[in-house]
């Protein structure tokens, strides 16, 4: 799991409706799991509001004005996408490259999702739970338990010895491609990363989140309800009906 949603794991929020057990449940102890349940949701959900499905994109630089993702790397070159199968599968297109990159796929909640992606050269398809259709000859099908998923590449501006090979990672960055079946259909070679300048991701979300909690959590709370209802938000599990 993630260790940035440790904190907030169902286990930590049923634990806070039993440390109530004693008395009646009450409106400030539901409210309080129910914000530490659900509180990653109200990132995930804005942020794919402000973002393209399907379609990587990464920021041409991190200063302090980036605050668009908490803590990101500056030693890093990112690509990432909101993947939406719902509709139809995305296909990503890995080429060739010398660059040291990692791969990320994360819940709505922040959590990691084992897809086994190879870190090599490919096509590959995410399918949701529903697929039963054809793919493209050639092209490896990666399976994904939830259609709503956020998809993170990394690629390392330096070598473990320190080797310059910020160059290597732009050009890995910009030959990934990532469209919808039915775009890669027409156009196998579109769907390349967007590169906008950083001034796009200067949003603070983590402090507009802290201060609406602070200042007007009924507002917030009201947020953060629309995030847990919202079709992007994978279904309860077990865990979340009892703070639901």
């Amino acid at each position: 799991m993630d260790s940035r949603r440790a904190a907030q794991t169902p286990e930590s929020a049923q634990d806070i409706l039993a440390e109530d057990s004693h008395s009646p449940p009450g409106a400030f102890t539901t409210t309080v799991a129910y914000v530490a349940q659900f509180y990653s949701l109200w990132f995930t959900y804005y942020q794919s509001q402000l973002g393209t499905f399907n379609r990587l994109a990464g920021p041409d630089k991190i200063s302090p004005i980036y605050h668009f993702v908490v803590l990101i790397n500056d030693d890093t070159l990112y690509a990432s996408s909101f993947l939406d199968l719902t509709t139809e599968p995305a296909i990503l297109t890995i080429p060739a490259t010398a660059a040291t990159y990692s791969i990320l796929n994360l819940t709505p909640y922040g959590d990691i999702i084992q897809t086994n992606i190879p870190a090599q050269q490919g096509v590959y398809a995410f399918t949701g739970p529903g697929f039963s259709g054809a793919l493209p000859a050639g092209v490896t099908q990666i399976k994904m338990p939830i259609n709503i998923s956020t998809l993170i590449f990394r690629a390392d501006k330096y070598s473990s010895t320190g080797q310059d090979q910020i160059n290597e990672a732009q050009t890995f960055r910009l030959s990934l491609k990532l469209q919808p079946l039915s775009a890669y259909l027409q156009n196998p070679s579109g769907g390349g990363t967007a590169i906008p300048p950083e001034i796009l991701f200067a949003l603070p979300l983590k402090t507009t989140a802290d201060l609406l909690a602070a200042q007007d959590p009924i507002a917030f709370l009201k947020q953060l309800q629309k995030a847990v209802a919202a079709p992007n938000t994978p279904p309860l599990t077990r865990f979340e009906p009892a703070v639901d």
